[in-house]
């Protein structure tokens, strides 16, 4: 169904849920009452929402939600991006709402909503552009922050491959040993950019599609044949960085870090993995003329031997709590530079 946003939009304000919320493990967390700041605060922890208890309510929401295999990383993402908006469709679009909050005697009423609200972007990256580079404090470490394969031969490519080749070569200049490369927030584009940074990082030559199929494919394309790594590659310790929303290409990329060894993986479960369905056939419903997407074509990477229900998972699992989502702390971020110390 794409992103749900249509479905966003479509909602009138004066039914949406009135108050910002966050969905932690398996807890229904307050982060913004908005303009029912008079009966609730940051932290407050909703038990139920209409007499309907929050844990059944998400487990019916979940069930609409797309995700690839078993992955619920990417499910708690969308939920906490529309929440606002997917609480009122799973209880029938409500006139009103009231809220049960643990610790408190008796139910709240809330306040309707008095601004448009969601979709609510937990941005944790101070990365204005879709590709950073830094060299942190310590002069030892470089963080590379990448939210975008979307970088094709057709359009921009040569905008990733200067990028890419220009940090690589501060590193190189720097004496940089330690490397954090950030792909959170990244839901995928382009095998041609996925690649040319894994040249970097690779010492041996690799093939990065085991299966590329889709209609009038004529030979080999791009992926399949044996890939080199760049004269001067990096040599030092490579620390990745990866969330749910990290779908499509970022799979493709991620499984080939792990069956190549490339780096310690920080974060929670990927939204994808070595298997990907890509390009879509677009389809419209009669009634609400909603758009619904069919995946048309296949790829698959060459790192086959890892389950296909799951996304690639960390060698350290870390997620924030919920007072690191008020307080805006990167925890991802902080472990990582914890264990490079």
């Amino acid at each position: 169904m794409g992103g749900l946003y249509p479905e966003n939009e479509m909602l009138p304000q004066v039914l949406k849920f009135p108050v910002q919320t966050q969905w932690i493990g398996n807890q229904l967390f307050v982060i913004d009452p908005l303009n029912n700041n008079d009966s609730l605060k940051p932290k407050d922890e909703i038990l139920a929402i209409n007499d309907v208890p929050v844990a059944a309510m998400v487990d019916g929401i979940y069930e609409h939600i797309v995700a690839q295999g078993t992955i619920k990383t990417t499910k708690n993402h969308v939920f906490n991006t529309l929440s606002s908006s997917l609480i009122p469709y799973a209880l029938g679009l409500p006139d009103s709402y009231t809220v049960t909050i643990k610790g408190v005697k008796k139910p709240i009423i809330l306040n309707k909503a008095n601004k448009d609200i969601g979709p609510y972007w937990d941005y944790l990256q101070y990365c204005k552009d879709q590709l950073c580079f830094e060299i942190l404090e310590d002069k030892q470490t470089a963080l590379l922050t990448i939210t975008s394969f979307n970088y094709y031969s057709w359009n921009n490519l040569p905008e990733f491959i200067d990028f890419i080749d220009k940090s690589f070569k501060k590193i190189e200049e720097k004496g940089v040993k330690k490397l954090i490369i950030d792909v959170r927030y990244n839901s995928g584009g382009s095998q041609s950019s996925a690649i040319h940074l894994l040249k970097y990082l690779v010492d041996k030559p690799f093939t990065y599609y085991s299966k590329a199929d889709f209609d009038g494919k004529m030979g080999k394309i791009e992926g399949e044949e044996l890939i080199h790594p760049v004269k001067k590659g990096y040599q030092g310790k490579v620390i990745f960085l990866i969330d749910g929303i990290g779908n499509s290409t970022t799979g493709h990329f991620m499984s080939l870090v792990k069956t190549l060894k490339l780096g310690t993986i920080i974060g929670e479960e990927l939204g994808s993995n070595q298997f990907c369905s890509a390009g879509s056939t677009s389809c419209r419903l009669k009634n609400t003329k909603l758009n619904y997407y069919v995946a048309n074509n296949t790829h698959i990477s060459t790192a086959t031997s890892l389950p296909d229900e799951k996304g690639i998972l960390p060698d350290h699992f870390v997620s924030q709590k919920i007072d690191d989502v008020i307080n805006r702390k990167d925890v991802v971020k902080a472990f990582a530079l914890g264990l490079l110390k």
